[in-house]
């Protein structure tokens, strides 16, 4: 999917958030008790370098077992969003997650986590248009 030029995803999304992204500054990896890769391991797996996790496939938002990790996730870390705004979120913590770590990023991060949940609950479909018919149209 494209994103839309000159408009924040974070203002307005783009469609219906189903992608899913997790804080790994905020996950406990492999030591959770509720393990997100255990519920839905299709869609979830540990990160090699440093153990938290990481979503390895995306579009499963209607899938039950990922709305069971994200239900279940202690430190409340895993967000859907939509996809313009996936890939924003992981520039920015791969950027936070490079040396020298930078505590603003990190912050910014948060910000942007925040506004994604707020503004993808407010997001409406477009509506139809409505359907003009004569057929049975009484004209005087």
């Amino acid at each position: 999917m494209l994103c839309r030029n000159n408009i924040d995803p974070f203002d307005e999304p783009e469609c219906e958030a189903r992608d899913i992204f997790v804080n790994e500054l905020l996950c406990i990896g492999t030591g959770c008790p509720y393990s997100c890769v255990k519920r839905a391991p299709h869609a979830f797996a540990f990160a090699d370098d440093i153990g938290t996790a990481r979503a390895i496939s995306q579009g499963n938002g209607d899938d039950y077992p990922v709305q069971l990790a994200v239900g279940q996730c202690p430190r409340k870390c895993i967000y859907y969003v939509t996809p313009c705004q996936r890939t924003i979120l992981e520039e920015v913590l791969a950027s936070i997650l490079m040396t020298p770590w930078d505590l603003s990023e990190a912050a910014v991060l948060d910000s942007l986590t925040s506004k994604a949940m707020f503004e993808n609950n407010r997001y409406r479909k477009p509506k139809r248009e409505a359907k003009s018919s004569s057929d049975y149209v009484d004209w005087m």
